[in-house]
């Protein structure tokens, strides 16, 4: 057997190899081969042995070390503690590892298609995590984790608890009998606090609710009832037009719920169908970058009923008509913020709100507002605000901010 031996000096021209019971050196020269160093066990992330490994560990192939699955290791900038108590490729093995009731990561090496109507329900301190974090590729060759349900009972495909983490993973989920706003989503926060999500790629795919303009018996690509934090690019996308009333991200209806963005964090919703919406209900920070596209038929907004903070960017893109880029609750747009709504169709307006809905539209000195209507050309442009201010909405659609008195234009949109 072969054993290639580290060339500590890499100035020699030649390199050593030895087989059992012969050794020989070959000179060679520069322009003839390029000898590279071995890799050595701690520039790979090999720092322990075998006895401090808790559960499970791969050993170094070049040294008597080990890598440690209780290690704490990042995907990119976001940090995973915990022991690895699985490495999982099936169903049945993600299950087993969940349903074991253990804390701690699972770690998915492969595509996993699950039984219909079969979901996964973490437990306290469980994670689920694609091996591509480790080795970091990107979220696009991440594993996928797909969830088909029939069921009009309950539709969850990954259901999370407190202090629950997911990272690098692909989740396509569809359901076809949608009976309540609960039962029915991609992935739920069902009351946890310090909830964690990273780098994941979520389609949902649903069935077609006729009655649009009811608010309820919708689907999330994320469902937050409790507190929820965002890192690097979540992606969510309902890209079929028959895939009616699906929402990117949904919280409570009293706003209790919490959504907070990293600032380095990239958010992009896509909706499809009609009253396909971004982001609705909840308390939400968004610090990052957030990228609101909605093209379904009618009633696809981008902020629904929920109270937020924009100190990063926040874009929304109305493809069709009643559809708003901020539509009642409260948005309250920071110095460092900018919300930026680009209508491309006749048949709404940028903001709404009603006596019974009313929207308060904040803003603090610096805050910028952009505005691309094609019906009232003459609103349109960069604005940024001179000083603190607000404005309530209550009768209806508008496209400019208090006629943009206390603005002044920055430019064109």
């Amino acid at each position: 057997m072969k054993k290639i031996y580290r060339i500590l000096n890499l100035s020699f021209s030649f390199c050593l190899l030895s087989t059992a019971g012969q050794a020989a050196a070959t000179t060679m020269s520069p322009s003839s081969v390029a000898c590279s160093p071995t890799p050595d066990c701690v520039s790979l992330g090999y720092v322990s042995t075998k006895a401090e490994c808790e559960y499970r560990g791969i050993k170094c192939p070049f040294a008597d070390k080990w890598y440690c699955t209780s290690d704490k290791f990042s995907c990119g900038n976001f940090d995973i503690n915990g022991n690895v108590i699985a490495y999982v490729s099936t169903e049945a093995e993600l299950l087993a590892a969940v349903n074991s009731g253990r804390a701690g990561i699972v770690m998915v090496t492969g595509d996993i298609v699950f039984t219909k109507n079969v979901g996964v329900e973490l437990k306290k301190g469980q994670s689920i995590v694609g091996f591509n974090c480790i080795d970091s590729r990107s979220v696009a060759s991440a594993p996928k984790l797909t969830f088909a349900f029939d069921s009009d009972v309950k539709a969850i495909g990954i259901d999370l608890a407190d202090r629950s983490k997911l990272s690098d993973l692909i989740v396509d989920y569809t359901t076809v009998k949608r009976t309540n706003k609960n039962d029915f989503h991609a992935v739920r926060n069902n009351k946890g606090n310090s909830v964690e999500l990273n780098n994941l790629r979520i389609t949902v795919n649903s069935d077609v609710y006729q009655d649009v303009e009811v608010a309820s018996d919708y689907t999330a690509g994320i469902k937050n009832f409790g507190g929820v934090k965002l890192f690097s690019k979540i992606y969510i996308a309902a890209p079929s037009k028959v895939s009616s009333k699906v929402f990117g991200i949904s919280g409570e209806a009293d706003n209790s719920s919490t959504l907070i963005q990293d600032k380095n964090s990239t958010l992009t919703i896509t909706t499809s169908g009609a009253a396909g919406s971004g982001i609705s209900r909840g308390r939400n920070d968004l610090s990052g970058n957030v990228i609101i596209t909605s093209i379904g038929e009618q009633y696809g907004n981008g902020l629904v009923g929920c109270s937020n903070v924009i100190s990063g960017r926040v874009r929304v893109n109305i493809g069709y008509y009643n559809a708003y880029g901020a539509m009642y609750g409260d948005t309250m747009v920071t110095s460092t913020g900018e919300f930026v709504v680009n209508r491309k169709v006749s048949g709404g307006g940028s903001f709404y709100g009603s006596v019974s809905k009313p929207l308060t539209m904040k803003y603090d000195t610096g805050a910028k507002i952009a505005i691309n209507s094609s019906e009232s050309p003459a609103v349109n442009g960069v604005w940024q605000a001179t000083g603190n201010g607000s404005m309530q909405v209550t009768s209806g659609e508008i496209h400019a901010i208090n006629n943009w008195v206390g603005f002044k234009r920055l430019g064109d949109f």
